[in-house]
């Protein structure tokens, strides 16, 4: 579990336009248990990949397995009519212990004290309205608290200044989910020196991949 594996994938966002593939001859494994980093220019398919894997990328040639479960960090992050807890909890039986943790590292204990009635506030349509920030917070805690095999990341740091964008790749990305496979899609790349294999994306196909220290160079071009 926690697998993914594209042979020789060539898919469209669209199946009414087929003049150019949105990503082409994808040939990657994706291995449980890894941290992965995928980075390119805007418009190179690096979240092309993470809408292949939900199926949103209808393709015409190649092939691709997904093993377990797979939950996605969006880049406009949503809540549902509820409590904060069951934004959280997804349906999901409640742990408190587990909760608590999440909700930590989430740097979401602020918000609750914020609330109204804390984390059984209603929020939503019909209670209150919560921030652009809080909701990003509500969305990678739904996520966690999902307990997947693999976790998709479309750049959920690149929004938030620096020093929320350190805690969440610290306490998150590697830190509760240290044994996940993890794919994070970003362009803060100079947090991808830590990933465990690195994928550089351009015009829809995969330019190169290996580790950051074999990619440096190419890495050091976005960085700039």
């Amino acid at each position: 579990m926690g697998e993914i594996l594209f042979g020789n994938f060539n898919g469209y966002f669209s199946t009414t336009d087929f003049k150019e593939p949105a990503l082409k001859n994808l040939n990657v494994y994706f291995r449980r248990g890894l941290f992965y980093g995928i980075a390119g220019k805007v418009g190179s398919g690096k979240s092309g990949i993470l809408s292949a894997i939900l199926e949103e990328v209808p393709y015409y040639s190649g092939w691709f397995s997904v093993s377990g479960t797979v939950a996605y960090v969006e880049q406009e992050p949503y809540i549902f009519c509820g409590t904060v807890q069951e934004n959280i909890t997804f349906g999901k039986p409640y742990d408190e212990g587990f909760y608590n943790q999440v909700v930590k590292v989430c740097c979401l204990e602020n918000d609750f004290k914020l609330f109204p009635t804390g984390d059984r506030t209603e929020i939503g349509e019909r209670g209150i309205t919560v921030s652009g920030g809080q909701k990003a917070r509500l969305s990678l805690a739904r996520a966690v608290y999902s307990k997947a095999d693999i976790y998709l990341f479309d750049d959920p740091i690149s929004a938030v200044d620096a020093k929320v964008a350190r805690r969440r790749y610290d306490d998150v990305i590697r830190g509760i989910l240290r044994g996940k496979t993890v794919l994070l899609v970003t362009h803060q790349v100079h947090y991808l020196t830590e990933c465990d294999h690195l994928i550089l994306m351009k015009d829809g196909a995969i330019e190169y991949q290996g580790t950051p220290q074999q990619l440096s160079e190419p890495l050091s071009k976005l960085m700039i």
